[in-house]
């Protein structure tokens, strides 16, 4: 199981994996988009397992395009994305008109992403199995709204498990897990904070501000008497002794 940064993350925590099963998260960055391609890979290597991938709508729409790459390599994982309006852990922490994003039609984009050619291939690289399944593409999308709609398409899932299913969740855009709401509220109160700053830093920064305001820049004269050959400027950085740079 891979899951994106966000709800998923959260969603994954009650569920119970088979032996041998394990699931794969991106914490470090916190990337979204990443699981789509991740589960291709995880599929592409351990192919007598199946990849089951939880992503979110802001994240899919930073990857789509891989559901074309997993069906042109007959890869049968099963794609579960949470529609709801937008980025809902984002708005959980920070709200604002930057974390609604444009309404797709997952499920139609994801079947458009394997559709029956107009024409027969004249790929002369393609074994008689890949020219097959270009005209019988292994692959099924649904769009869930209910929870009997959910129940149809992970019976399907399992029957049809030679096939990459797609399935579209749609959630209402205010149905937000408590540990989303809890982490977007301690995110809120850290944001809402003072910065820290030392008493050494701050003192460094009034004495290069200092420096700064007294600093000379010259130009001579013609025929005027000077030590300097055109300009010089002092520039000073903090904790150091200041230094003549000519120009």
């Amino acid at each position: 199981m891979l899951c994106d940064a966000g709800e998923a993350w959260f969603l994954a925590y009650h569920i119970m994996l088979p032996p041998g099963g394990d699931c794969q998260i991106q914490m470090p960055y916190c990337s979204i988009g990443w699981a789509l391609p991740a589960g291709l890979g995880a599929q592409l290597a351990r192919s007598q397992g199946r990849s089951v991938i939880l992503i979110g709508d802001g994240g899919f729409q930073m990857t789509a395009q891989e559901v074309s790459t997993i069906a042109r390599h007959n890869l049968n994982p099963i794609i579960i994305v949470f529609h709801n309006l937008g980025y809902k852990i984002e708005t959980a922490i920070h709200d604002g008109p930057y974390n609604c994003i444009a309404n797709w039609n997952h499920s139609q984009l994801a079947a458009s992403l394997s559709a029956i050619p107009y024409a027969q291939s004249h790929n002369p690289y393609a074994t008689p199995k890949q020219a097959y399944n270009e005209s019988h593409p292994l692959m099924f999308t649904m769009q869930v709204k209910t929870q009997g709609d959910l129940k149809t398409a992970l019976q399907r899932a399992y029957d049809e498990h030679d096939k990459l299913a797609f399935l579209e969740l749609c959630i209402l855009p205010d149905d937000m897990s408590e540990k989303v709401r809890q982490l977007g509220k301690a995110f809120a109160q850290k944001n809402a904070e003072a910065p820290f700053e030392s008493s050494s830093s701050s003192d460094e920064r009034k004495h290069s501000a200092t420096t700064s305001s007294s600093s000379t820049s010259r130009l001579d004269s013609p025929g005027e008497t000077s030590d300097q050959s055109s300009a010089r400027s002092t520039i000073t950085s903090p904790g150091s002794k200041d230094e003549s740079v000519q120009v």
